[in-house]
């Protein structure tokens, strides 16, 4: 049942379960609780639909390199940024997992059942074209968890869904969360349950909690790194590129063709490896017919410093044989405890401060994207299959910063870990020291990889569901 607010019975406010936030992370554990016939209940801050007055709840200020503004990159209703993500999905890889306290194996135990939340085939297929270079597949989830959702939660008799419903801060006692404080526009409540889950994103859950700890000083240990390691998903056009289809070899051509969609490649795990480098994907943004004149162009800056080439692309053009675009790279940020999440002075309607986002590139992210787009430019005039013009500011390690643009996938801030002086969850997703109050999303993140992390997310959302259910036994 969905409610608009706090108005309604007592009797509707019991729950062994509560879940703050309805995005995918929230709604995803709700969805599996009610496979196993457990209850839940999911607050959610903001509106059924978008409003301006509900989303300037998400202002905040950023501080060091220039980012995209907190409240564009996130959305504030119900199913949360679901509303307005793009919906690729490809599960972390092995290489992904080094720095955390479980393994892709794991993971990938709830990689059918995420794919059935998100309406998308469990095919995510890859090649290793030589040494360096390999091709992956991405699936495409159309998902809308707010709207498509909606009709199965109203009729549901183990979700309620209460909207308008702001979690303010956690009350504690003997290593416990013994309430948590929500408001509504005009009503506060106290809600007592077993168990507690904050699913409110990657810049909420931190600033949740830095709150809730500056409240009562009993909650949350002073040495957890809350707010800390923050990443994001940075991306650039790193150039431009033409890939002349009856140069390529029988393997790749077969790839390559079959694969929906833009064509994506990422470094191998051995060239990762062999210099050290954080993880990225770059994939060729096709130049539609409409944009003829786009790809002309592309052709002549090619013919400026390579002529021969230039007439030979002309001919595979004329021929229908050229597949042109432009290079968009997605970048792994490694993370960092300079990068980080605080409280403004500042607060919202509800009294919480306000998130300052200190955030600064790293340099290993700029490395990375230089040598991966250049091993993508050996190997294909190595294999003669096209060529790339990797872009100047790319190049220029000083001019990176002035392209790499916000990926709007904010990770990090309360990563999982062993130890409580450099991690906030252990791996069971359950904040240390605290028995009963757990995190999940991409806040979690040790590391971000390539991949967009709404597949992950829900992964470990049903992961999370089974520890709940044998918590609850």
């Amino acid at each position: 049942m969905i409610f608009e607010g706090l108005n309604t019975a007592s009797s509707e406010l019991n729950s062994p379960v509560i879940i703050f936030g309805s995005g995918p992370a929230g709604m995803s554990l709700a969805l599996d609780l009610e496979k196993k016939n457990i209850n839940s209940i999911i607050f959610e801050a903001g509106e059924e639909f978008y409003s301006d007055e509900s989303q300037s709840q998400y202002q905040g200020t950023i501080l060091g390199d220039p980012l995209e503004s907190l409240e564009q990159s996130r959305l504030r209703q119900f199913g949360g940024t679901s509303g307005i993500w793009g919906g690729w999905c490809r599960p972390f890889e092995k290489y992904d997992f080094k720095k955390w306290k479980l393994s892709k194996k794991d993971l990938d135990l709830y990689l059918d059942g995420a794919c059935n939340i998100l309406g998308i085939k469990n095919e995510f297929r890859s090649s290793l074209l030589d040494n360096d270079i390999k091709q992956i597949e991405y699936q495409y989830s159309t998902i809308q968890f707010g709207s498509y959702y909606k009709d199965h939660l109203q009729k549901s008799k183990n979700i309620k869904v209460f909207l308008n419903s702001q979690l303010t801060h956690f009350e504690s006692e003997n290593k416990k969360i013994s309430a948590a404080i929500i408001r509504s526009k005009d009503k506060t409540i106290k809600m007592k349950s077993k168990i507690f889950v904050l699913a409110t994103g990657g810049i909420e859950n931190s600033r949740l909690l830095l709150w809730s700890r500056f409240k009562n000083k009993k909650l949350l240990d002073k040495s957890l790194p809350i707010g800390k390691y923050w990443m994001h998903h940075p991306f650039v056009y790193g150039g431009k590129g033409v890939i002349y289809k009856n140069k390529l070899n029988k393997k790749f051509t077969k790839e390559f063709l079959n694969y929906e969609g833009p064509v994506h490649f990422t470094p191998s795990e051995k060239f990762l490896d062999s210099k050290n480098l954080l993880s990225c994907s770059m994939h060729i943004i096709p130049v539609e017919d409409k944009t003829y004149q786009n790809t002309k162009q592309i052709l002549r800056e090619i013919a400026c410093f390579a002529p021969k080439l230039g007439n030979k692309l002309r001919l595979f053009l004329q021929r229908k044989e050229l597949y042109c675009g432009n290079i968009k790279m997605h970048l792994e940020e490694n993370y960092d405890a300079k990068n980080y999440i605080s409280l403004d002075d500042k607060k919202d309607e509800y009294g919480i401060p306000r998130p300052v986002l200190n955030y600064n590139q790293n340099k290993s992210t700029i490395l990375s994207c230089k040598s991966a787009l250049l091993a993508f430019a050996n190997f294909c005039v190595e294999k003669d299959i096209g060529r790339i013009a990797i872009s100047e500011d790319v190049v220029n390690e000083n001019k990176i910063k002035n392209i790499a643009q916000g990926g709007y996938h904010h990770s990090g801030g309360t990563i999982m870990g062993d130890n409580k002086n450099n991690s906030v969850v252990d791996k069971n997703l359950k904040v240390h020291d605290t028995n009963n109050l757990y995190v999940v999303g991409s806040s979690i993140f040790t590391t971000v990889g390539y991949v967009n992390p709404t597949l992950s997310i829900v992964q470990f959302s049903l992961r999370l569901s089974d520890y709940i259910k044998n918590k609850l036994i």
